[in-house]
Parts: C-alpha cells; structure tokens; sequence
C-alpha cells in the first residue's frame, strides 16, 4: 500500500491529493512520472495532538526556528516532525477526482478514541503558533536628539583546551546616531569577535549602552532593534524579492505590523527602495546579479527597521560598482539616524562614506586584540601615515610579523 496519500507544493506550501498534477493553490506542475516534481509527500496522521502539544514541538526545536532564514525551512522542519514514524491513515481511493475538497473527507473513520486531523489543520495551528508574531513592548531608548552606542569593553575570554584565552582586551569607544563606522584590523585581530561582542551575541566582560540602556541585561527587548548581516548567503532562488522579503517581514517583525497588511507593504516598498531594488520586486532571486543579492541580504534584515545595524564583509566578492551601490546603500541607512558598524577588506573605494573608523590591533607581546585607534578617516591616515585605509591594514600586519 502506497501511504504517501499527500503532497506538499514546495512554492506555496499548499497540501494536496498525491495523484494530483497541479497545485490546485499556485498551479505549479508538481508531476513528473507518477513522481511529486515540486512537492513533498507526507500522510495524513491520526492524532490527538491538540495546541499544547504543537507548542511542546515548538519549544523543543527552538534552537532550529532562531537560526532558520525562511518560512520553508521551518515549515518543512515542522513537517517532518509532525509526520515521521507516525501512524498511517488508509489510502485515499485511487479514483479520487483532482477537486478542490477537504482530504479529511478521503481519510478512513476514526473511532472513538482517536480522530484524523487533516494536515491542513495542523499546518494551519502550527502557522497560528509560530507565525502570529510578538507583540513587542515598547521601550524608552532616551530623550536625546541623538543617541549614543557606549562600548566599555574590558576583556572577551574563551576557553581553548581548559584554558582561558583573552581575544580582546581595553576597547572604549562612543558612536552617535547617524554614524557609519567602518571596522579595521590585521589578521587575527578579533573584528568579528568585536562585532559579535558589540551586539550582543557573544557577550565579553563589558558594558554595552544604547540610549542609556545596557544591551546585556535588556537583550530581549533590545533585540528587535537590531541587525545583522552575515558573511554567508542564505537566500532562497525560486523566491522573488518580494516574496523574500514579505517571508522575513513575517518571521522577524512584531505581530501589531504583520496583521496590518498595508502597514506591512509599506514597509517592504520602503525597504526596496532604500537598497535600489524597486524593479527587481518581482523578479526571482536566482535572476539577480551577485550585488543585488548582497542588497536583498541587508534588506532582509533592515526589514525590521533596526537602530543598530551591523555588517561582517557585506562588499565582498564584489565589482568597484557594485560595491559602490551597496555601501551608499548603507549610507542612507545610516542618515536616517542609524548606527551603521561594518567589516571590509576593501574601503578606499568608498572611503568619503565613513564618519568614524575603529581600528583593531594585535598586542606584539600578548597577541591580544585591542583598540589602536577611534576616529575620523582623515585623522586615522594622519595617525597611520598613509595615504589610504586599506594601508593601515598593511602597517598593522607588518608591525604583527616583525613581532
């Protein structure tokens, strides 16, 4: 017996007959040779799971729905728990119709004791639970014009086979609303163990404020006023940009926003516009050139109108041009009274972008990473002697190899 009675279309997640050609939902062709082309195939499961046990799932996948990009990924994680190993309802008759009816209707009888439940009707309690949303509660970031980030760190220490290793050490420094900081250092000099300390991510010995607000102790409610941008590429192909980020609109925003849909699409326009990718709106990812998809990974995360907003390397691999588009990008960002913190290998070529440049430096003795510098690009060549950012790097490496 064939328990695969149903599958799943892969572009918009609706459930249907296995012997189906075409998602009754998106018309995708989901056939190929008696084989799900587009879809996945799942039974129908006979259970008594109500709300709290799709909760208990929930919690215990937590660490999985934190790190997951897309809706897909979650959905198809759900799926498979939900579906694995569990008891089979009977085949739905082969000489079912391609009509647009509820499956349950094709399942067996449940006796007394136990009662199908659709998956459309789990997909749609699971939904409810994982995609309602948080109500974000408001929080006071100060009353000042402008705010300011205050970085006090004493030590970042790990422990590397049962001992402690200090990666950074003494970094004090302030940056104000509306800034672009551009991260410096040499190799091994502790950038992204800084950024990650800075937002919260892997907390060091340190006192980190904004607004008068220690991130640390109120992480939770500060995060949503948080971005970042990794090195990595997570985006889905077969998505269109505005189907990628409407995905992250409802995973990432808070619940007063997602139900207000056109609140919700005003948000993603003005998200568009600020990363130039208006005329790509519906165009599918894959289509998009290597520039664009840098873009549409900071949209996703400016999506959530962070206040901070912090970048590893999001220029790299990238042309003069495309770079260039992407960092005056980021620019407008930061004029609308963000904090813009990034990491490049390459910014001579948008140098005049930077309001304030940190500069991190191996201690010769020591090997801790530590602040050499703070301040405006042009005291920095000054500070360094050199003619461009990208020397200071060169400097710094040099004085590393002469230790």
């Amino acid at each position: 017996m064939n328990n695969s009675i149903l599958k799943k279309c892969s572009h918009c997640f609706a459930v249907i007959l296995h012997n189906w050609q075409y998602c009754t939902h998106c018309g995708c062709d989901v056939s190929q040779n008696g084989q799900c082309k587009m879809a996945l195939s799942f039974p129908v499961v006979k259970t008594e799971w109500g709300e709290a046990k799709l909760k208990e799932i929930y919690q215990e996948e937590v660490a999985f729905f934190a790190t997951s990009t897309t809706l897909k990924e979650i959905k198809n994680s759900v799926s498979k728990m939900l579906f694995e190993d569990e008891s089979i309802a009977e085949q739905a008759n082969n000489e079912t119709k391609a009509l647009p009816v509820d499956i349950s209707d094709k399942t067996e009888k449940p006796n007394n004791k136990e009662r199908v439940l659709p998956f459309k009707g789990i997909k749609d309690s699971v939904s409810k639970i994982l995609f309602e949303g948080e109500i974000v509660e408001p929080i006071d970031l100060g009353t000042d014009e402008k705010r300011e980030l205050i970085v006090d760190i004493t030590d970042r220490t790990v422990k590397q086979n049962g001992k402690e290793r200090v990666l950074l050490q003494d970094i004090h420094l302030k940056v104000a609303d509306g800034e672009m900081c551009l991260i410096l250092g040499g190799s091994g000099a502790g950038k992204t163990t800084f950024l990650n300390a800075v937002m919260g991510s892997e907390r060091a010995n340190a006192k980190v404020t904004y607004g008068g607000i220690d991130l640390y102790e109120s992480y939770d409610r500060l995060k949503h006023f948080i971005g970042y941008v990794a090195q990595m590429d997570p985006l889905r192909m077969d998505d269109t940009v505005y189907m990628t980020l409407h995905s992250a609109a409802q995973l990432k925003l808070p619940r007063q926003i997602v139900e207000d849909k056109e609140q919700l699409n005003q948000r993603i326009q003005m998200v568009l516009e600020t990363v130039s990718l208006t005329e790509e709106s519906e165009n599918l990812v894959r289509k998009l050139s290597g520039g664009q998809k840098k873009r549409l990974n900071i949209a996703v995360e400016y999506i959530t109108n962070p206040h901070l907003f912090f970048l590893d390397e999001p220029d790299s691999g990238l042309d003069g041009s495309q770079a260039r588009i992407l960092m005056e990008n980021l620019r407008t960002i930061a004029d609308t009274g963000k904090i813009v913190m990034l990491i490049s290998h390459v910014p001579d070529r948008v140098l005049y972008l930077f309001d304030k440049v940190i500069v991190l430096a191996k201690d010769k003795r020591s090997g801790v990473g530590g602040l050499s510098f703070f301040g405006s690009v042009k005291d920095a060549l000054q500070h360094y002697q050199t003619e461009t950012l990208e020397g200071i790097v060169a400097v710094l490496d040099k004085q590393s190899g002469a230790a």
